[in-house]
């Protein structure tokens, strides 16, 4: 990268890529300039590409992957003096010339020790280092209102939230599978049935990749913990991480038809897990580090 360029007034970031940079092995440079970029806040970026002679699939999909990230936080990626040679590799570029396609549904989902059993009552809408500093457990004063966060707050001190209900994963989307069997096999020893299992797996996967990409903009060098325990008649999951916080609106309706409109990809996933669990909280403390709580009532 030769020069960065910011405009403060804007908060616009401008980002002239030197020749090479298009190749695999820069990708991780590219990467960790990126999210250095978003953890100062600047999310509408604009990316000059004079110097790139190429748009090999895997830039592109870096590309795209920048621009997903930017305006889930409300911001954009603007490409510029782009030349003819990457353009057309732009103009071009089909999913098929950089994913691996199967030949059938279930030959895919063999590759992840899955099998295709659709419950008809299931509503397809809803799948559209050691800790750092240790809380000590405090008296728990009684709360009014129980949709406080103090009320959640002192709740969580209740729970063994130890090292036997704890799976930790490297910031990665490809952990999240880990994470979901960790959480399905406490699930199902707390009784629920295969139809809530499966909504339970789709509401792990969001909120675990939705700490990801809004605390550490998908840079795979962080980690995230994931609690999973059972306790007077309700499960909780809980998706800690030490990046950035975010604002949270667990009332916010989202317009999915407006979202597409305004070319927006965020917002989906506390859609998909506000209709999944019957409570949902987000504690963010600078100290402490932001959680995301989410319970289901057990009814057995």
């Amino acid at each position: 990268m030769s020069s960065i360029a910011e405009t403060t007034e804007k908060k616009e970031v401008t980002i002239v890529l030197d020749r090479g940079f298009e190749l695999p092995e820069k990708s991780a440079e590219i990467e960790k300039k990126i999210y250095q970029i978003f953890q100062e806040n600047q999310f509408n970026l604009t990316i000059d590409m004079k110097n790139i002679k190429l748009a090999p699939a895997a830039f592109i999909v870096l590309l795209i992957k920048f621009t997903c990230q930017a305006r889930r936080m409300g911001g954009d990626v603007k490409l510029i003096n782009i030349n003819p040679f990457a353009k057309n590799g732009l103009v071009t570029f089909t999913p098929n010339t950089f994913l691996t396609l199967e030949p059938s549904e279930d030959f895919a989902l063999s590759d992840f020790g899955e099998t295709l059993d659709v419950d008809p009552s299931f509503d397809k809408k809803e799948i559209t280092s050691d800790s750092h500093e240790k809380i000590e457990p405090t008296a728990i004063k009684e709360i009014e209102d129980n949709n406080s966060n103090d009320h959640i707050t002192a709740e969580l001190q209740t729970l063994p939230l130890n090292d036997s209900n704890k799976i930790r994963v490297d910031s990665s989307p490809k952990n999240l599978y880990q994470v979901c069997d960790f959480v399905l096999e406490r699930a199902t020893k707390a009784g629920f049935d295969e139809h809530e299992l499966a909504k339970i797996k789709v509401t792990v996967y969001e909120a675990g990749l939705n700490a990801i990409e809004h605390s550490y903009f998908s840079n795979p060098d962080y980690w995230i913990d994931v609690y999973a325990v059972e306790s007077s008649g309700k499960f909780y999951i809980l998706i800690h991480d030490w990046g950035s916080s975010f604002e949270f609106d667990p009332d916010r309706n989202y317009d999915v038809e407006m979202a597409v409109k305004q070319r927006k990809t965020g917002g989906f996933g506390l859609h998909i897990i506000k209709r999944t669990v019957d409570e949902m909280y987000y504690l963010d403390d600078k100290k402490v580090g932001n959680r995301l709580v989410l319970i289901k009532r057990i009814n057995n």
